[in-house]
């Protein structure tokens, strides 16, 4: 397979196709971040009455297939795991996976929307041999554990005994189709609704992001390890930042101030667009920021990094050389694959021109310590700190 599924009558999105994609990474990424998924199937090809199950899903490719695949967990007494499959050919299933971002609070209810980002897939099913099978469903078992909670697997009692390996059934979907949809853009208001200012002046507007955030591990009764692990605790706070980072409030000016002030020191002519999706915050941050510049213009841009990128296409002259920042640390919250796929997106479809590139902010020390104490230190190290990474970035680039 190629870096994208092909267009089919199955997986072709029909409504709204600008929000479609069929990107193999943003349909992975969106079915193996959402906690469960929902697979269709027909259990009596007689009875053509469908059955929708949740379950736990994780799509990855075991090191001697060609291809991805969909790892399905279940019990082994489970109706979708005693299906017959006579032929060895498997049984056809649908999978969904969805990710709520926030709810969109229109002048009518009519207008009010979802921001999400959903997947489908489909494909046909098989049953790994526990036996057979055995090492491809330690494997799988191993990247739903891990999926769920990063390092789980090998800090628990593994490998499974045969007792657990007889009641435990992985099914492996091959995809022979796939498509992904994705909205981000807040509250979209019709010409009706923009000329009813009688209402508009009662009607609060704006949207509520929906975050997914992890509360402090509780320890079990039974528990007998007097601390939380680091790993548990690592994945907590992760999980936390990656999901609040791009919907957060307020603004946070800082990490970007020295480079403007040294942009406006040397009289340049430079356009800065911030991103935020709280509309006060934004516009208190560039507030307070355009008052300190004469050659920096700030612009503020209300709503989200994809939405930002297209709007960059159509209203930033292609002439101009485009710089992207990332130095919240955006990209470094995410585990490794991730933050590939990320970056991998955004060369794709932001550094399109030659002179377009990118500047990432990211913590260069495996103390943890050094890093927390960076962000939360008010006796100028935190400045400091910034500064140290642009003349870094500069001594990289040959520019000092």
């Amino acid at each position: 397979m190629d870096d994208t599924y092909p267009v089919t009558p199955q997986n072709k999105i029909n409504r709204y196709r600008d929000r479609a994609t069929y990107d193999a990474e943003v349909v992975h990424s969106i079915v193996n971040e959402t906690p469960v998924a929902h697979l269709s199937f027909i259990p009596d090809p007689s009875n053509p009455q469908p059955v929708v199950l949740p379950m736990i899903a994780q799509i990855g490719k075991y090191p001697s297939d060609e291809e991805a695949a969909c790892y399905v967990h279940g019990y082994v007494s489970a109706r979708m795991f005693r299906q017959n499959d006579s032929k060895g050919e498997g049984f056809p299933v649908c999978i969904a996976a969805t990710k709520v971002l926030g709810f969109a609070l229109a002048v009518t209810p009519f207008n009010h929307n979802y921001d999400y980002r959903s997947a489908v897939i489909h494909g046909n099913a098989m049953i790994l041999d526990p036996k057979t099978d055995r090492e491809e469903v330690l494997w799988a078992m191993q990247l739903i554990t891990d999926g769920i909670v990063p390092g789980r697997w090998s800090n628990s009692r593994v490998p499974p005994d045969n007792a657990e390996m007889a009641s435990t059934r992985i099914m492996k979907v091959r995809i022979s189709s796939a498509s992904a949809k994705v909205r981000e853009l807040g509250v979209v208001e019709d010409e009706k609704s923009l000329r009813d200012e009688k209402s508009r002046g009662i009607v609060w507007t704006g949207t509520i992001p929906y975050i997914e955030t992890l509360g402090d591990p509780i320890p079990a009764d039974t528990n007998m390890v007097p601390a939380v692990p680091a790993y548990i605790k690592d994945h907590v706070r992760e999980h936390n930042a990656r999901n609040g980072s791009l919907r957060r409030a307020p603004s946070d000016t800082r990490k970007i101030v020295g480079l403007l002030e040294t942009f406006e020191k040397s009289k340049k002519q430079v356009t800065y667009y911030g991103i935020d999706l709280s509309r006060p915050s934004l516009h208190e941050a560039l507030s307070s920021l355009r008052a300190n510049y004469l050659y920096v213009e700030c612009i503020g841009l209300w709503g989200t990094w994809d939405v930002a990128l297209e709007w960059s296409k159509v209203h930033i002259d292609p002439a101009r050389p485009r710089l992207f920042l990332s130095l919240r640390s955006i990209f470094g919250n995410d585990h490794f694959d991730a933050a590939v796929s990320k970056l991998r997106f955004w060369a794709r479809n932001a550094l399109t021109k030659p002179h377009d590139s990118m500047l990432l902010g990211m913590d260069s020390t495996v103390d943890k310590s050094v890093a927390l104490a960076a962000y939360t230190q008010n006796d100028g190290l935190y400045e400091r700190f910034i500064r140290n990474g642009y003349k870094h970035s500069n001594r990289v680039l040959g520019e000092e």
